[in-house]
């Protein structure tokens, strides 16, 4: 839409407006019949203003408010355009405070407490542990942890601590800012809803009279070409007004909307301060020393600890000099009472030995027999092939006893045996 604004239009209506908007305020809709006589005199401006031949005076209609608005929001807008809302700052800091895990820290430092009391042997000692004491401020259940874990997420939390303090310094410092932009806000939607109660009546009178007029302009145009084309004008004119009416009218109502928008705003930034002031003052504080005594817990537990392997090497060089004195004892008992050679094996030798000269005894004897069998059995196979040999070498032998064995001399004329 083109601006046919002067560039004073907006300075002007702006001095107009100065002191009727906390009178219109609660007038909403004003009245033209009702209106007082300075009101009026600006409606009468207004009426006249829109012509029912030219669309666009329509269209305007009620642009300076608008306006005045657009520019007051304008350098705010633009300084959110070229860096971060104090809201966006603020929902920062939230999120780092929602993920400023102090907890983290005390859950660490209780598990560890409770591996130190679990390894401590004595219920009194464990009871009053000075490491159990400084940390019975915290809770949390999980896993074993380490003393390295704990100083971990201790110097995490200081960086965070330091980046937290410092956003919410920044934080702070912006709070005087946008007081100044809520302020500017609220007025201009304090003068845009004043004003536009004026221009919506304006409109609605305007709009009243031209529907008076149409009654004579229909029967104006019954005879008349021109005249019809103008009732055309006229009913199209009407119509336009009568939707520009409804628009103001919701804009109007709107601002309403706005304003209430504007006072929660403004009671968000004014907890948002307090809380910031109370962060500064007294969390800051207390987030130090939380962290302070998370730091000397854990600087205790690296103390029991040191004193606990201490106890557990002394524990465990006591217990490997009883098994060695009990081994030494042991093994001097077993010497003493075995003497130079152990009786027991050389029985047991002797046994053996006992038994190997009875078998040994019976071996020789079974052998002996054994050859003497053999030998005998040797000297009559001997003595039988000599005599064998004596007969098949003498004939005169063979010959005397032929007639005495008939079946030998058969058998010897068969036979040539070797000599």
């Amino acid at each position: 839409m083109t601006d046919n604004t002067p560039n004073n239009a907006v300075e002007a209506f702006a001095a107009a407006a100065q002191g009727d908007v906390l009178t219109q305020f609660h007038t909403d809709i004003v009245d033209y019949a009702t209106a007082d006589a300075k009101t009026k005199k600006r409606m009468d401006a207004m009426i006249a203003s829109i012509d029912t031949k030219d669309l666009n005076t329509i269209t305007i209609f009620a642009k300076e408010p608008t306006d005045v608005l657009r520019e007051s929001s304008e350098a705010i807008v633009k300084k959110a355009q070229d860096a971060t809302t104090f809201l966006g700052s603020f929902a920062q800091i939230k999120d780092k405070l929602a993920h400023f895990d102090f907890d983290s820290v005390g859950k660490l430092a209780a598990e560890y407490v409770k591996t130190i009391d679990r390894k401590l042997s004595m219920a009194a000692l464990t009871w009053r542990n000075p490491i159990k004491k400084l940390m019975s401020v915290f809770t949390g259940r999980g896993s074993e942890t380490t003393m390295d874990d704990i100083r971990h997420e201790v110097d995490k939390s200081l960086l965070q601590l330091s980046d937290v303090v410092a956003d919410l310094e920044s934080a702070k410092a912006k709070i005087p800012g946008v007081v100044t932009d809520l302020n500017t806000l609220e007025k201009a939607r304090l003068e845009a809803y004043s004003e536009y109660g004026i221009y919506v009546g304006a409109a609605l009178e305007k709009y009243r009279r031209v529907k008076e007029e149409m009654p004579a302009l229909e029967k104006a145009a019954t005879d008349s070409p021109l005249k019809q084309s103008e009732l055309r004008n006229a009913r199209l004119a009407m119509t336009v007004l009568n939707a520009k009416v409804t628009d103001m009218d919701t804009f109007h109502k709107s601002c309403l909307v706005q304003l209430k928008t504007l006072d929660d705003l403004q009671e968000a930034l004014a907890m948002s301060e307090v809380k910031i002031d109370s962060h500064l003052t007294i969390s800051q504080g207390q987030w130090m020393a939380l962290l302070a005594e998370a730091a000397t817990a854990a600087e205790i537990g690296q103390i029991a600890e040191s004193v606990q392997a201490a106890d557990e090497f002394g524990d465990k060089i006591f217990e490997q000099s009883q098994k060695l004195s009990d081994m030494t004892k042991t093994m001097a008992r077993a010497a003493f009472e075995r003497g130079t050679l152990d009786p027991v094996k050389v029985v047991e030798t002797l046994k053996q030995r006992t038994v190997e000269i009875q078998e040994d005894l019976a071996y020789m004897a079974a052998f002996n027999q054994k050859m003497e069998a053999q030998r005998a059995a040797l000297d009559d196979a001997g003595r039988a092939f000599r005599e064998a040999a004596i007969k098949v070498t003498t004939p005169a032998v063979v010959a005397g006893d032929a007639a005495a064995s008939q079946p030998a001399a058969a058998t010897a004329k068969t036979r040539k045996p070797k000599v």
